[in-house]
């Protein structure tokens, strides 16, 4: 009896305690969000292979890290991106799981349009008839409070209705509305935005003292598979140089990254197959 009154204590406090942390979040995300817009982090993120962490956008945002951690952390409790361990399991990566568009034009201003409109110019970009948070706010330039309020606002129209995918609930347009694609005037530049890489002297040191075909042969090894943790150990490195080498191959094309979606880390597979048949 004891034991059970134990554990329920300790079930309620957790509980108890999850809407004061997504509180917490939803407060530093409003004192953040004028220094870097869910726009620009979306299309960081579409530009950097959908991977990005805490220290990568504070590097290129007028973020501090800690800021830019709790904003990629709301973003992931909301469900809008993923949340991963690297191989080291000492850095956190975000994943952005959809490609979002790419146009002169956008953001499209979402004022004044109707919800016929709004589902016309999101189709014109969309592959399917799926409407998601991120999709809105890169279109039309809004943040994601406000792209949930249209989503609610579209379903309230009946032009979109929620289905169950999996544990997900998603949007998508009920009837094909599409009637050519709509013209809007841009409301702002697109953003050019490119990812910080570590210094160029050290990635020098890191090639000098790892040579390229080290790694290609530890990954023949290990079928093709290769996690940061793993180079550390076999090749006697710091977790950092194994990190810097990985992502320079991945660069140049030896490698590609796939997420091990049961342990939530980030693998590097060898692009070349042809080199396992040997």
């Amino acid at each position: 009896m004891e034991d059970s009154f134990i554990f329920f204590l300790i079930m309620f406090l957790l509980l108890g305690c999850i809407p004061m942390i997504q509180v917490y979040y939803k407060n530093q995300y409003e004192k953040s969000r004028s220094k870097f817009s869910d726009a620009e982090i979306f299309k960081l993120m579409s530009r950097a292979n959908h991977f990005l962490t805490a220290k990568q956008l504070s590097m290129v945002s007028a973020l501090s890290k800690k800021e830019a951690a709790n904003r990629l952390a709301y973003l992931s409790m909301k469900g809008i991106v993923k949340k991963f361990q690297d191989g080291s399991g000492m850095r956190t990566v975000y994943q952005l799981k959809e490609a979002l568009p790419e146009d002169d034009i956008l953001p499209i201003s979402i004022e004044g349009l109707t919800e016929t409109e709004i589902v016309d110019a999101v189709m014109s970009y969309s592959k399917d008839y799926q409407i998601t948070i991120a999709e809105l706010v890169i279109i039309f330039g809004i943040e994601i409070e406000l792209a949930k309020q249209t989503l609610e606002r579209l379903k309230k129209s009946g032009l979109v209705k929620r289905l169950w995918k999996g544990t997900s609930l998603i949007y998508v347009v009920k009837d094909p509305l599409i009637k050519g694609t709509p013209k809007f005037e841009s409301s702002s530049p697109p953003i050019k935005i490119k990812l910080p890489k570590e210094s160029k002297q050290e990635r020098e040191i890191v090639k000098l003292k790892i040579p390229d075909a080290d790694i290609l042969r530890l990954a023949i090894e290990h079928k093709g598979r290769l996690t940061v943790t793993l180079v550390c150990l076999k090749l006697n490195i710091s977790i950092e140089e194994a990190q810097i080498k990985l992502d320079d191959l991945y660069e140049q094309g030896a490698f590609i990254i796939d997420v091990n979606q049961q342990d939530a880390l980030v693998e590097y597979y060898l692009r070349d197959k042809n080199l396992l048949e040997q």
